[in-house]
């Protein structure tokens, strides 16, 4: 499976917060909520509250929903070394071993 960029994963991002007139922000707030994640907001902006809450006036479309989740599991991101000790301990916290 070919590994893809941020510049490309931000532009289908881009798209589909085009289609209900969002943020990228609000369609990966979005997204979160419709897997049943909780969303936890350390901002303490007014506007940026705002916007979080603005994010729950729409709902991805089961398509667009894959189409994030696809994505995402082909995004190629580089870590730092203290990224990779970070998600290591991470790992062996909560499954009980890592896999690195």
């Amino acid at each position: 499976e070919k590994q893809l960029g941020n510049q490309q994963f931000s532009t289908v991002l881009q798209q589909i917060a085009n289609n209900h007139k969002a943020t990228p922000a609000q369609v990966l707030v979005q997204w979160n909520i419709q897997l049943g994640n909780a969303i936890v907001s350390t901002s303490t902006t007014k506007d940026r509250v705002h916007q979080l809450v603005e994010a729950l006036s729409f709902e991805l479309t089961t398509k667009e929903s894959q189409q994030i989740t696809e994505m995402g599991s082909r995004l190629h991101i580089r870590n730092s070394q203290r990224n990779e000790r970070l998600m290591k301990a991470y790992l062996e916290h909560f499954n009980g071993k890592a896999e690195w």
